[in-house]
């Protein structure tokens, strides 16, 4: 985890980009690496997983009694690494691409203009982007836990009425166009992934709902 917050989370080290943007690629020099047309690339939908599933494994091992000196010298040293750059990663990544009217984000964008680098709009993002705004203020209790509700439902609304097919035993179709149209992309695995990005992310939200 502190090797990926250091290389492809911008902490100040990268002055070209924001606070809490997420590299997706870092070249062998260990600087955001450039496309051919000198574009750097995040995936919205990777950056907000990654603190989704960051605060899970937190939260957990803030949830196991110890007085092992090295456990909870390591907890709290991830505890203060969450607390510096995840609300910054989460925010970036979701203000920049989520739309409501489009009904999700988009699968990459350059950091550099903060525009589209592929439009496609996969549904796995969504679960995702709802576990990290549920979890984030239970492991960071000053966030307004208002404000990533709002997050969550809107996630959730975008994935049932966009994605999930009644007719499909309610599994989601995988991608769509930048117009909204149902389009034969597989972003990740030649399935419907019912399990981890989408079945493990809503009932992670639901059971620190509960």
């Amino acid at each position: 985890m502190q090797q990926t917050t250091s290389a492809h989370i911008n902490q100040g080290q990268y002055q070209d980009l924001m606070f809490g943007d997420f590299v997706e690629f870092i070249d062998p020099a260990g600087a955001p690496w450039l496309d051919d047309t000198g574009r750097v690339w995040e995936d919205p939908g990777h950056a907000l997983e990654f603190v989704g599933l960051a605060s899970k494994v937190i939260l957990a091992m803030q949830a196991v009694p110890t007085q092992d000196p090295s456990l909870l010298a390591r907890r709290g040293s991830l505890y203060k690494l969450g607390r510096a750059v995840f609300p910054s990663v989460f925010e970036n990544a979701f203000k920049m691409e989520y739309s409501s009217d489009r009904g999700g984000m988009c699968k990459a964008v350059d950091l550099f203009t903060r525009l589209p680098i592929n439009s496609d709009i996969p549904w796995w993002n969504l679960p995702e982007t709802k576990r990290a705004a549920v979890l984030l203020p239970r492991l960071l209790p000053k966030l307004d836990g208002r404000d990533h509700m709002h997050v969550a439902d809107a996630c959730l609304d975008s994935t049932v009425r966009f994605y999930v097919r009644p007719n499909l035993g309610y599994l989601p179709i995988q991608t769509r166009s930048a117009d909204g149209e149902c389009i034969d992309v597989i972003p990740a695995i030649p399935d419907a992934d019912p399990l981890y990005h989408y079945g493990l992310s809503l009932i992670g939200s639901l059971q620190r709902l509960n």
